[in-house]
Parts: C-alpha cells; sequence; structure tokens
C-alpha cells in the first residue's frame, strides 16, 4: 500500500507501508520513494522487489527496481543498473524474474556489460541479466505492461508493443520460454 504524503520538487514523495494479515501496519517497516512506485513483490526469502518510475528510494538516488529487507531497507548488493521504469515483475519458479517496463537495456552492476533487452527480460537470482534470454518487442517507445506465465513456461505479455520477432502482436504475445514468439498463439 502506497500513501502520498508530500511532495519534493513537484514529485510525489510515497511512503511505502507493509500491512499484516489484519490489515494493520507493520511499524517494523519504513520506506519511502521518490517518483511512482509500481509491483511489489515479496520473495521466499522475506526481502522485498519494488518496481516503479521513481529516482529515489529511502532518501538515496535509486534505479526503479529495488530489492529491500523486511525492514524496508534497500539491498545495493542487487544486480541491475541504468535501467528505465518497470511496470511489472513476474517470479519464476527456479528463483529467477521476468521483468517488463519502459526500458530497452539492462546493465550489469557486477560487470558493467550492457544488454538490449527492450521491454521484457529476464533476471537472474542476485538481480543480473540473463544473457541467454531475448524478447525482440517492437517498436521503440512501446512497453510491457504486464506479465504472466503459464504452468508449461510460455510467457503472456501486453503493453503497447505492435511487435515480436518482427511479426504483428497487437498489445497481446505468447511467448516460449527463451523469450522467442509462440507462432501457435
Amino acid at each position: 500500500n502506497t500513501t502520498t504524503f508530500t511532495k519534493r520538487n513537484g514529485d510525489p514523495l510515497l511512503e511505502l507501508n507493509l500491512l499484516d494479515s489484519s490489515g494493520q501496519r507493520l511499524a517494523s517497516f519504513s520506506s519511502s520513494v521518490l517518483g511512482n512506485p509500481g509491483p511489489f513483490l515479496a520473495t521466499a526469502d522475506d526481502h522485498f522487489l519494488i518496481g516503479g518510475t521513481f529516482s529515489q528510494f529511502n532518501g538515496s538516488a535509486s534505479l526503479p527496481l529495488i530489492r529491500a529487507d523486511a525492514t524496508g531497507r534497500h539491498d545495493s548488493s542487487y544486480g541491475l543498473s541504468d535501467t528505465n521504469g518497470i511496470n511489472s515483475v513476474c517470479h519464476l519458479a527456479d528463483d529467477r524474474l521476468l521483468i517488463g517496463g519502459t526500458f530497452t537495456q539492462l546493465r550489469n552492476s557486477s560487470d558493467s556489460t550492457t544488454l538490449a533487452r527492450p521491454m521484457l527480460a529476464r533476471l537472474l537470482p542476485g538481480g543480473y541479466p540473463d544473457p541467454t534470454f531475448a524478447a525482440n518487442i517492437g517498436p521503440a517507445g512501446s512497453n510491457v505492461t504486464t506479465i504472466a506465465v503459464q504452468q508449461d513456461g510460455r510467457i503472456l505479455i501486453s503493453g503497447t508493443f505492435t511487435t515480436i520477432d518482427g511479426i504483428s502482436r497487437l498489445r497481446m504475445a505468447r511467448l516460449l520460454p527463451d523469450g522467442a514468439l509462440d507462432p501457435t498463439f
């Protein structure tokens, strides 16, 4: 749950709250973002992934996908740098993630390699881009807003895109587990 409580330089400063099963705010979790938070995903190891279009987390410069611990502190070891807005985060069974958004490339913070990954990427458990996953989504300036994974591993996406692998797919497509277009859908 997010609550707008003030603005800084005209941008909304939002407090993020974690609620217990009865809907009460957990005082042990405290964090804020400058900008617009988006997807919020709990992980099996009591951490949280927070996406969106924000530039600060807890008062420090931040990318729009961060990992926070159970108290709301930023886990700076998480592996992405230099990316744009994150609209969707989907957890895979093997602790990898799929992320969708407005980004065109991702940079691995451990070795500074940059991968062209327009609008959809798979992340390895440490938050680093998976070089074996490549979805060719277009045109530039589009986005992926929703991701769902079927039991067979195929990936459903929706957004403002109009092509996948150069083939017309208006705003919805199904991909194979490696990111290639599923021609049967």
